[in-house]
């Protein structure tokens, strides 16, 4: 019986992912005085983050989301379909 190869995409997106946050978002956040984690990225495509810093519990971080992250990662991966879920916690 033949065997199949697991799907790559998760662990090989998941560090594709974390570049573009190292790259494009965490600089951003950084000259605010915020950080943000990645907590994990989900099977359906969930990318599951953590605002901290002064990001955490900001008036603007639901625009930090939007307009930040969540565009970063459109731009970079147009054809994946992530969507940005905020986890509380934080610091």
């Amino acid at each position: 019986m033949a065997t199949r190869k697991a799907k790559p995409t998760t662990s090989k997106l998941l560090k594709r992912i974390e570049k573009c946050i190292d790259e494009r978002v965490r600089p951003m956040l950084q000259m605010d005085g915020g950080e943000i984690e990645i907590v994990e990225l989900t099977p359906k495509k969930i990318l599951k983050v953590r605002l901290q810093g002064a990001c955490h519990g900001c008036a603007m971080a639901a625009y930090t989301l939007q307009f930040g992250v969540q565009n970063a990662i459109d731009e970079e991966f147009p054809k994946e379909g992530i969507l940005i879920q905020l986890e509380e916690g934080g610091f």
